[in-house]
């Protein structure tokens, strides 16, 4: 009864009566999940609009938002700022049973994260790496009994650099390492670039179009702020441009300005080396931890460095014990 009844019987009971509570419930139970599929259906295409990318990287990182979506774990997003971790929050919210419900963000990372009302839904926190150690020790008791509601949290940086900087609980770290999903930043993305871009540019200005060599001169930016820097990028062209083309000389003047040129250096793939006598199993249980920790725990970012598959990758890990 504290779950709710869809109907009830009396005695004596009646078979046709049965039959048609029985029939109704099979009713109700198909509207429910007709409503269901359409709800999904039109999360899907939300995501299209606001999370779009063909690129390997991101194709790999989409994959592991729906598989983290079908399960009931609090799940950690990682990525550099600017990477929509709230759009994949809320991406990984519609896609999951609890879609139909609330989501609820924590934004005050000065405050600690209050509970959200009973139902059923998602608890999004970004900004991990800011919040005090206090404010993460009780979200680490929160997380366990949040009920209806399911926890996903960002962080801006690697988890295992916080963890090692006492920017991140070892708490929660341990409750969430097994269920990391890594955002790639907008330079491991390719021809996403272009997609974004003209994407942004038509949501500004249907009419407007950028040169080829307008887009080149994109594609070879290293987009420290990733695609939120692109999108700001973007809206100063369509602003600034005095036709209907956007031209490189336009597009390299606003890469070169002051934001812009606080690049981030990117770092160098370490050395691995290799005592004559090590068995091949112990090399490539190294190499692959190695390229992992360079990956900041990417698995498919290390199974593209590594030139294997994805598969390959998680039985490698498993078998090795290489989980960060």
């Amino acid at each position: 009864m504290e779950r709710g009844a869809n109907d009830f019987l009396w005695r004596p009971v009646s078979q046709a009566r049965v039959a048609v509570l029985l029939s109704r419930l099979a009713e109700r139970r198909e509207r429910a999940s007709r409503t269901e599929e359409l709800r999904v259906r039109l999360v899907r295409a939300e995501i299209d609009a606001t999370l779009a990318g063909r690129s390997s990287p991101w194709q790999s990182a989409f994959a592991e938002i729906e598989r983290a979506a079908a399960s009931d774990d609090p799940i950690l997003l990682a990525g550099e700022v600017g990477t929509e971790q709230e759009e994949a929050a809320r991406a990984l919210h519609g896609l999951s049973s609890r879609g139909a419900g609330a989501f609820v963000q924590a934004s005050d990372v000065d405050r600690p994260v209050v509970p959200p009302p009973p139902g059923r839904g998602t608890l999004f926190v970004p900004s991990l790496e800011r919040r005090s150690m206090a404010h993460q020790e009780a979200l680490f008791d929160l997380v366990d009994r949040l009920a209806g509601f399911r926890a996903v949290l960002a962080i801006n940086e690697s988890p295992v650099e916080a963890l090692s900087a006492g920017k991140l609980s070892r708490g929660l770290f341990e409750v969430l390492q097994d269920h990391i999903v890594h955002l790639p930043p907008l330079r491991e993305r390719g021809d996403d670039v272009d997609l974004l871009a003209r994407r942004f540019l038509a949501e500004r200005d249907p009419s407007l179009a950028f040169d080829p060599e307008a887009l080149d001169a994109l594609r070879a930016h290293d987009w420290p702020g990733n695609i939120r820097e692109l999108s700001e990028v973007v809206r100063r062209a369509a602003e600034l441009s005095d036709g209907v083309v956007v031209g490189p000389t336009l597009v390299l003047s606003l890469l070169a300005g002051p934001r812009a040129r606080r690049r981030t250096r990117r770092k160098k793939p370490p050395v691995v080396k290799i005592a004559v006598g090590a068995s091949l199993a112990d090399v490539e249980r190294r190499l692959i931890q190695k390229t992992l920790e360079f990956a900041r725990g990417s698995k498919p970012k290390t199974a593209e460095l590594l030139k294997l598959s994805l598969k390959t990758i998680y039985n490698k890990i498993k078998e090795y014990g290489l989980e960060l």
